[in-house]
């Protein structure tokens, strides 16, 4: 549980106990007691002010008042996402990475998943050299359009049915340079 969670834990809480508190303290009052009309007065006192008060007031402020926790709280959430997001791949990612690596030699299933990491990572590239809508580069790269470079393409869009061959490591070898080149800057070509 991250802290903004716990916060909001917190928050709801200490809200939950002030109203049951409050519920508590009316209905002790209700049924009579010096320690009861002790503590329920309070709560007797904020209740006839606010109901004192014109409604227009009453109801902006709670409006006014739930705009600025949420977004004080949305902005505290992106702040803790953003410092939470990990630069590096984490271990079991890697894990997965290499499991895929070495059984795309033997499995189909294995080359659509690497194809599929391989092509959000070429996808998002181009988008970010060439400022181009997601949409259209996916719609290209499922078109057949991009890239040009067949061997490249046959690894971010490998064959449903296929031989499995000892050619797909080179073309992955090949296909993983020219990523890395593009995310170094050289020339996209559009592949």
């Amino acid at each position: 549980m991250g802290r903004v969670e716990r916060r909001r834990s917190w928050a709801v809480g200490f809200l939950l106990a002030v109203g049951m508190v409050g519920f508590s303290a009316l209905l002790l009052w209700i049924h009579g007691g010096a320690l009861a009309r002790a503590m329920a007065t309070p709560f007797l006192y904020l209740g006839w002010f606010v109901d004192r008060l014109p409604q227009v007031l009453v109801w902006g402020t709670l409006v006014v008042l739930g705009v600025l926790v949420s977004r004080r709280m949305g902005r505290r959430q992106a702040r803790v996402r953003r410092f939470h997001e990990p630069s590096v791949p984490s271990q079991d990612g890697l894990e997965t990475l290499a499991r895929q690596i070495r059984m795309s030699d033997r499995s189909l299933w294995s080359r659509r998943r690497l194809g599929a990491r391989l092509s959000r990572t070429a996808v998002a590239i181009r988008v970010r050299r060439e400022g181009l809508e997601p949409e259209v580069v996916w719609r290209e790269l499922r078109s057949g359009q991009w890239p040009r470079d067949k061997r490249l393409a046959e690894v971010l869009r490998p064959p449903r049915r296929g031989r499995l061959g000892d050619a797909y490591a080179h073309d992955l070898e090949h296909s993983l340079s020219l990523l890395e080149g593009w995310r170094r800057g050289d020339d996209l070509e559009h592949g």
